[in-house]
Protein backbone atom coordinates (compact mmCIF):
# COMPACT_ATOMS: atom_id res chain seq x y z
CA UNK A 1 0.00 0.00 0.00
CA UNK A 2 1.04 3.14 -1.05
CA UNK A 3 0.48 6.93 0.38
CA UNK A 4 0.85 10.07 -0.07
CA UNK A 5 -0.64 13.24 0.90
CA UNK A 6 -1.20 16.91 -0.06
CA UNK A 7 -3.07 20.08 0.89
CA UNK A 8 -5.86 21.49 -1.47
CA UNK A 9 -6.36 24.89 -2.41
CA UNK A 10 -9.80 25.13 0.44
CA UNK A 11 -7.46 23.73 3.10
CA UNK A 12 -8.66 19.84 3.29
CA UNK A 13 -5.92 17.07 3.54
CA UNK A 14 -6.46 14.42 0.82
CA UNK A 15 -4.63 11.95 1.74
CA UNK A 16 -4.21 8.99 -1.62
CA UNK A 17 -4.17 5.11 -1.16
CA UNK A 18 -2.88 3.25 -3.52
CA UNK A 19 -3.06 -0.61 -3.44
CA UNK A 20 -3.84 -3.76 -5.40
CA UNK A 21 -6.76 -5.82 -4.28
CA UNK A 22 -5.98 -9.44 -4.24
CA UNK A 23 -7.52 -12.40 -2.23
CA UNK A 24 -3.94 -13.69 -1.45
CA UNK A 25 -4.00 -10.40 0.76
CA UNK A 26 -6.78 -9.33 2.99
CA UNK A 27 -5.64 -6.60 5.05
CA UNK A 28 -2.97 -4.02 5.50
CA UNK A 29 -2.10 -1.25 7.08
CA UNK A 30 0.22 2.01 6.69
CA UNK A 31 0.89 4.88 8.73
CA UNK A 32 1.17 8.59 7.81
CA UNK A 33 1.47 11.94 9.13
CA UNK A 34 -0.26 15.28 8.82
CA UNK A 35 0.72 18.68 9.85
CA UNK A 36 -2.38 20.88 10.23
CA UNK A 37 -1.23 23.45 12.70
CA UNK A 38 2.29 24.82 12.92
CA UNK A 39 4.42 22.59 15.42
CA UNK A 40 1.47 20.42 15.75
CA UNK A 41 1.83 17.04 14.32
CA UNK A 42 -1.11 14.32 13.94
CA UNK A 43 -0.30 10.87 13.48
CA UNK A 44 -2.37 8.53 11.91
CA UNK A 45 -2.75 4.84 10.91
CA UNK A 46 -4.92 3.90 7.75
CA UNK A 47 -5.78 -0.17 7.57
CA UNK A 48 -8.37 -1.63 5.05
CA UNK A 49 -9.63 -5.74 4.39
CA UNK A 50 -10.67 -6.41 1.51
CA UNK A 51 -12.83 -9.63 1.85
CA UNK A 52 -15.99 -11.71 0.18
CA UNK A 53 -19.22 -10.38 1.05
CA UNK A 54 -20.84 -14.35 0.96
CA UNK A 55 -18.56 -17.13 0.53
CA UNK A 56 -18.56 -17.99 -3.35
CA UNK A 57 -20.97 -15.15 -4.77
CA UNK A 58 -17.95 -13.56 -6.25
CA UNK A 59 -18.78 -10.07 -4.95
CA UNK A 60 -16.02 -8.81 -2.59
CA UNK A 61 -16.02 -5.61 -0.18
CA UNK A 62 -13.45 -3.03 1.49
CA UNK A 63 -13.49 -1.45 4.99
CA UNK A 64 -10.94 1.01 5.44
CA UNK A 65 -10.28 2.44 9.03
CA UNK A 66 -8.48 5.40 9.86
CA UNK A 67 -7.17 5.70 13.23
CA UNK A 68 -5.77 8.57 14.82
CA UNK A 69 -2.69 8.81 17.77
CA UNK A 70 -2.11 12.21 18.06
CA UNK A 71 -1.55 14.05 21.99
CA UNK A 72 -4.30 14.87 23.01
CA UNK A 73 -2.27 17.40 25.57
CA UNK A 74 -0.73 18.89 22.31
CA UNK A 75 -3.90 21.14 21.39
CA UNK A 76 -8.07 20.75 22.92
CA UNK A 77 -9.67 17.91 20.87
CA UNK A 78 -12.45 20.36 18.81
CA UNK A 79 -8.67 21.30 17.05
CA UNK A 80 -6.88 18.19 17.45
CA UNK A 81 -9.40 15.65 16.10
CA UNK A 82 -10.55 15.62 12.37
CA UNK A 83 -14.33 17.37 11.89
CA UNK A 84 -15.20 15.21 8.82
CA UNK A 85 -13.51 12.31 6.88
CA UNK A 86 -14.85 11.11 3.95
CA UNK A 87 -14.25 9.56 0.43
CA UNK A 88 -15.06 10.31 -3.32
CA UNK A 89 -16.19 7.04 -4.86
CA UNK A 90 -18.24 5.79 -7.76
CA UNK A 91 -18.23 9.22 -10.18
CA UNK A 92 -17.34 11.38 -7.47
CA UNK A 93 -20.03 10.28 -4.76
CA UNK A 94 -19.32 11.49 -1.42
CA UNK A 95 -19.16 8.90 1.31
CA UNK A 96 -18.80 9.74 4.63
CA UNK A 97 -16.41 7.64 7.07
CA UNK A 98 -18.39 6.68 10.63
CA UNK A 99 -16.96 7.97 13.56
CA UNK A 100 -16.25 5.59 16.31
CA UNK A 101 -14.60 6.36 20.14
CA UNK A 102 -11.50 6.16 20.66
CA UNK A 103 -10.27 8.29 17.70
CA UNK A 104 -11.23 5.94 14.99
CA UNK A 105 -13.19 6.36 11.68
CA UNK A 106 -14.50 3.67 9.43
CA UNK A 107 -16.06 3.38 6.08
CA UNK A 108 -17.50 -0.17 4.33
CA UNK A 109 -17.80 0.09 0.17
CA UNK A 110 -18.27 -2.58 -2.70
CA UNK A 111 -14.92 -3.21 -4.09
CA UNK A 112 -13.52 -4.97 -7.71
CA UNK A 113 -11.95 -8.31 -7.93
CA UNK A 114 -8.49 -8.08 -8.20
CA UNK A 115 -7.40 -4.71 -9.02
CA UNK A 116 -5.55 -1.84 -8.51
CA UNK A 117 -6.97 1.26 -6.90
CA UNK A 118 -6.68 4.50 -5.53
CA UNK A 119 -8.69 6.10 -3.11
CA UNK A 120 -8.78 9.61 -2.22
CA UNK A 121 -9.43 10.10 2.15
CA UNK A 122 -10.44 13.71 2.45
CA UNK A 123 -9.44 15.26 6.25
CA UNK A 124 -10.95 18.27 7.51
CA UNK A 125 -10.20 20.07 10.40
CA UNK A 126 -11.84 22.54 12.50
CA UNK A 127 -9.87 25.80 11.65
CA UNK A 128 -7.75 28.25 13.98
CA UNK A 129 -9.76 31.28 12.15
CA UNK A 130 -7.52 33.75 14.21
CA UNK A 131 -4.01 31.89 13.68
CA UNK A 132 -5.19 31.39 9.96
CA UNK A 133 -6.15 34.95 9.17
CA UNK A 134 -2.61 36.05 10.69
CA UNK A 135 -0.75 33.50 8.62
CA UNK A 136 -2.39 34.56 5.56
CA UNK A 137 -1.27 38.34 6.09
CA UNK A 138 2.43 37.25 7.04
CA UNK A 139 2.33 35.13 4.06
CA UNK A 140 0.68 37.98 2.07
CA UNK A 141 3.27 40.19 3.64
CA UNK A 142 6.07 37.81 2.37
CA UNK A 143 4.76 37.10 -1.56
CA UNK A 144 3.83 40.60 -1.98
CA UNK A 145 6.98 41.78 -1.15
CA UNK A 146 5.82 44.46 1.16
CA UNK A 147 7.65 46.92 3.50
CA UNK A 148 11.18 44.58 3.03
CA UNK A 149 13.81 45.68 4.96
CA UNK A 150 16.14 43.23 3.87
CA UNK A 151 17.18 41.87 0.94
CA UNK A 152 18.87 38.86 -0.61
CA UNK A 153 21.27 38.93 -3.60
CA UNK A 154 22.11 36.04 -5.80
CA UNK A 155 24.81 34.89 -8.02
CA UNK A 156 22.86 35.85 -11.36
CA UNK A 157 21.58 38.95 -10.03
CA UNK A 158 18.49 38.15 -8.98
CA UNK A 159 17.21 39.30 -5.61
CA UNK A 160 14.44 38.45 -2.76
CA UNK A 161 13.28 40.56 -0.15
CA UNK A 162 12.01 39.76 3.81
CA UNK A 163 11.70 41.02 7.17
CA UNK A 164 14.74 41.00 9.56
CA UNK A 165 12.08 40.82 12.25
CA UNK A 166 10.50 38.14 11.10
CA UNK A 167 13.04 36.06 9.85
CA UNK A 168 15.47 36.39 12.93
CA UNK A 169 12.54 35.65 15.35
CA UNK A 170 12.32 31.90 13.23
CA UNK A 171 16.15 31.47 12.40
CA UNK A 172 18.58 31.97 14.91
CA UNK A 173 21.37 31.86 11.73
CA UNK A 174 19.70 34.89 10.27
CA UNK A 175 19.50 36.26 13.77
CA UNK A 176 23.10 35.90 13.80
CA UNK A 177 23.42 37.06 10.23
CA UNK A 178 21.70 40.20 10.40
CA UNK A 179 23.45 41.30 13.86
CA UNK A 180 27.15 40.60 12.22
CA UNK A 181 25.80 42.81 9.71
CA UNK A 182 28.15 45.88 8.62
CA UNK A 183 25.00 47.99 7.17
CA UNK A 184 21.60 47.17 7.51
CA UNK A 185 21.41 48.40 3.81
CA UNK A 186 23.47 45.90 2.09
CA UNK A 187 21.78 42.91 0.13
CA UNK A 188 22.91 39.50 1.57
CA UNK A 189 24.78 37.53 -0.45
CA UNK A 190 23.25 33.91 -1.10
CA UNK A 191 25.94 31.64 -2.85
CA UNK A 192 25.24 28.01 -1.64
CA UNK A 193 21.06 27.81 -2.13
CA UNK A 194 19.07 27.81 -5.15
CA UNK A 195 17.02 30.55 -5.69
CA UNK A 196 14.05 28.61 -5.34
CA UNK A 197 14.94 26.76 -2.84
CA UNK A 198 15.46 29.76 -1.03
CA UNK A 199 12.18 30.83 -1.89
CA UNK A 200 10.39 28.04 -0.75
CA UNK A 201 12.46 28.43 2.47
CA UNK A 202 11.15 31.92 3.31
CA UNK A 203 7.80 30.50 2.31
CA UNK A 204 7.67 28.17 5.18
CA UNK A 205 9.08 30.70 7.67
CA UNK A 206 6.13 33.04 7.42
CA UNK A 207 3.50 30.44 6.44
CA UNK A 208 4.33 26.99 8.31
CA UNK A 209 4.14 25.31 5.42
CA UNK A 210 5.66 24.85 1.56
CA UNK A 211 4.47 26.91 -0.99
CA UNK A 212 3.94 23.73 -3.45
CA UNK A 213 4.06 20.14 -2.65
CA UNK A 214 7.35 18.26 -1.89
CA UNK A 215 9.05 15.65 -3.84
CA UNK A 216 12.35 13.59 -3.13
CA UNK A 217 14.54 16.30 -4.97
CA UNK A 218 13.19 19.19 -3.33
CA UNK A 219 12.42 17.45 0.05
CA UNK A 220 16.50 17.06 -0.02
CA UNK A 221 17.73 20.30 -0.63
CA UNK A 222 14.96 22.11 1.66
CA UNK A 223 16.62 19.98 4.41
CA UNK A 224 19.70 20.76 3.62
CA UNK A 225 18.68 24.84 3.64
CA UNK A 226 16.88 24.22 6.74
CA UNK A 227 19.90 22.33 8.51
CA UNK A 228 21.87 25.51 7.35
CA UNK A 229 19.60 28.03 8.85
CA UNK A 230 18.44 26.16 11.43
CA UNK A 231 14.48 25.66 10.29
CA UNK A 232 13.20 22.92 12.71
CA UNK A 233 9.65 22.84 11.55
CA UNK A 234 10.90 22.42 8.25
CA UNK A 235 13.17 19.83 8.58
CA UNK A 236 11.38 18.07 10.44
CA UNK A 237 8.59 18.28 7.31
CA UNK A 238 10.96 17.10 4.60
CA UNK A 239 12.23 14.18 7.07
CA UNK A 240 9.04 12.63 7.50
CA UNK A 241 8.40 12.92 3.77
CA UNK A 242 11.54 11.45 3.25
CA UNK A 243 10.78 8.43 5.26
CA UNK A 244 8.00 7.95 3.09
CA UNK A 245 9.56 7.21 0.08
CA UNK A 246 11.81 4.51 1.18
CA UNK A 247 11.47 1.26 -0.77
CA UNK A 248 13.09 -1.62 -1.04
CA UNK A 249 14.81 -0.53 -4.15
CA UNK A 250 16.04 2.60 -2.58
CA UNK A 251 16.74 1.37 0.99
CA UNK A 252 20.76 1.77 0.58
CA UNK A 253 20.61 4.71 -1.19
CA UNK A 254 18.40 6.51 1.35
CA UNK A 255 20.90 4.85 4.32
CA UNK A 256 24.02 6.73 2.96
CA UNK A 257 22.14 9.85 2.60
CA UNK A 258 20.84 9.83 5.85
CA UNK A 259 24.27 9.01 7.69
CA UNK A 260 25.25 11.80 5.91
CA UNK A 261 22.49 14.83 6.19
CA UNK A 262 21.01 13.17 9.50
CA UNK A 263 23.02 12.30 11.57
CA UNK A 264 20.92 12.51 14.75
CA UNK A 265 18.15 10.78 13.06
CA UNK A 266 20.29 8.20 11.74
CA UNK A 267 19.12 5.48 13.92
CA UNK A 268 15.50 5.96 13.27
CA UNK A 269 15.75 5.95 9.73
CA UNK A 270 17.78 2.57 10.24
CA UNK A 271 15.08 1.13 11.83
CA UNK A 272 12.69 2.54 9.42
CA UNK A 273 14.72 0.77 6.69
CA UNK A 274 14.67 -2.89 8.32
CA UNK A 275 11.07 -2.65 8.92
CA UNK A 276 10.92 -2.27 5.31
CA UNK A 277 13.09 -5.00 4.65
CA UNK A 278 11.40 -7.51 7.07
CA UNK A 279 8.26 -6.82 5.53
CA UNK A 280 9.05 -7.23 2.07
CA UNK A 281 10.60 -10.47 2.52
CA UNK A 282 8.36 -11.76 5.20
CA UNK A 283 5.74 -11.45 1.87
CA UNK A 284 8.33 -13.10 -0.69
Amino acid sequence: MLISTEVTESGLHCVTLVTKLDKAKEKDNENFQLNHFPTHISNFGVSYTYREVKSGDDKYYLKIGLTQSASKNSIPDYYREPCAVWIHYEEGKKLWFKKFPRDRWQIKIAAPINSWVSIKIYIKFNAFREINVLLKQLTDIYANQSNCDIQFLFQDGQKIGGHISILAARSPVFAAMFNNQPTKTDPVSINDTQLDIFKELLHFIYSGRTRVPLTQDTACSLFTAAEKYDVTGLKEECTRFLLIQILVSNAVNWLDWAVRHLMEKAKDIRYHIRCKLCNHFSNV
